[in-house]
């Protein structure tokens, strides 16, 4: 949330972040067993934040800010993946993988 907190997004995106991961905490470390509106909630808040913070165009890698343009996404490795669709993508390898925009 530190991080998140130092960005641009708007705060009830950044509210709506913070409920999803301290939800996600007390399911894992508290054993708490949310309902199932609970489970979609916090999956439609997370959407929400992706949705919302996808516009900015830095993108911290090993310490450093690089700059895309909105047709590069990078993976979770950090890998760069360019867009071949809108929805679908293709990593450095060259493998088909999901987009979420």
């Amino acid at each position: 949330m530190d991080a998140v907190n130092r960005t641009a997004a708007n705060p009830q995106i950044k509210e709506k972040l913070r409920q999803t991961l301290t939800m996600a905490d007390m399911v894992k470390f508290a054993k708490m067993q949310p309902l199932p509106i609970e489970h979609d909630t916090s999956l439609n808040y997370a959407i929400d934040f992706v949705k919302e913070t996808m516009h900015l165009t830095s993108v911290p890698v090993n310490g450093k800010e690089e700059k895309t343009d909105e047709k590069e996404v990078r993976n979770a490795q950090g890998q760069l993946a360019s867009a071949t669709t809108e929805d679908k993508v293709q990593n450095e390898d060259g493998k088909e993988v999901k987009d979420v925009r």
